[in-house]
């Protein structure tokens, strides 16, 4: 069900954030999380893996891809995802999200290893859970919307200021780059944005409630401009 190769047209095929988001509201957001998030949760795999809102932070060339890794300034911890050459056949770089091709899920964006669970790196050899998640994406018609995540470890939210933060994410527009940073929940609904990682939650709070207990609860964010892209940052990268 795993798929190597990196396909550059699937990923800039994809839609911006706030037209991704806008399709899966309209054909029913809070039903599609509950279903793939529960079978997460039966596949006993909600601590290592999530769902994502697949969607096009940029342009990428031939032979890149989407890669995270952090960086520390003056502003504090920061989630940086930016385009780069190469990095797939890196031992230190995984697969992080993945979008359903056909019958296999191949990889979406990547990451560096440090910023994932160790336990959750063979996540995607999971067969059963691969094929029940691909059937239901398959069967609610969200290939180029929604798909799997790994759920980032604890080293990353404990840099968190709140056990409540959601990971706000703008853009560099010059570097191609991602930049997220730990915000409480309260900034994080007083700004315009678009919620893109969810995980499963039993926790009271804030998030998709569905019977159960099981809640729906959104990890990260990406801010978005008047005009429905990704809101931009002038955080220098060094590149």
């Amino acid at each position: 069900m795993y798929m190597t190769s990196w396909q550059r047209d699937t990923y800039n095929s994809l839609f911006d954030v706030a037209e991704a988001d806008d399709r899966l509201v309209a054909s029913g957001k809070s039903t599609h999380l509950h279903r793939l998030l529960s079978i997460i949760r039966d596949h006993g795999a909600h601590h290592h893996m999530g769902i994502r809102l697949l969607h096009r932070h940029n342009l990428i060339e031939e032979g890149e891809i989407m890669i995270a890794d952090t960086l520390d300034d003056d502003e504090g911890f920061a989630v940086v995802s930016q385009a780069m050459s190469g990095a797939d056949t890196r031992k230190d770089v995984v697969p992080s999200s993945w979008q359903l091709v056909g019958s296999d899920f191949a990889p979406s964006e990547f990451s560096l290893k440090h910023l994932v669970r160790e336990d959750s790196l063979a996540i995607h050899e999971s067969d059963a859970l691969l094929r029940d998640l691909a059937a239901a994406v398959h069967e609610m018609g969200v290939q180029n919307l929604l798909g799997p995540c790994l759920n980032m470890n604890d080293w990353v939210y404990s840099h968190s200021p709140t056990k409540d933060a959601i990971l706000l994410e703008k853009t560099n527009h010059e570097h191609r780059a991602n930049v997220s940073r730990f915000v409480s929940e309260e900034e994080f609904r007083s700004v315009k944005s678009r919620e893109t990682t969810w995980q499963v939650s039993t926790a009271s709070g804030s998030g998709i409630d569905h019977p159960g207990n099981l809640i729906a609860k959104c990890k990260c964010a990406c801010s978005v401009a008047t005009g429905g892209g990704h809101l931009g940052t002038h955080v220098w990268l060094g590149h």
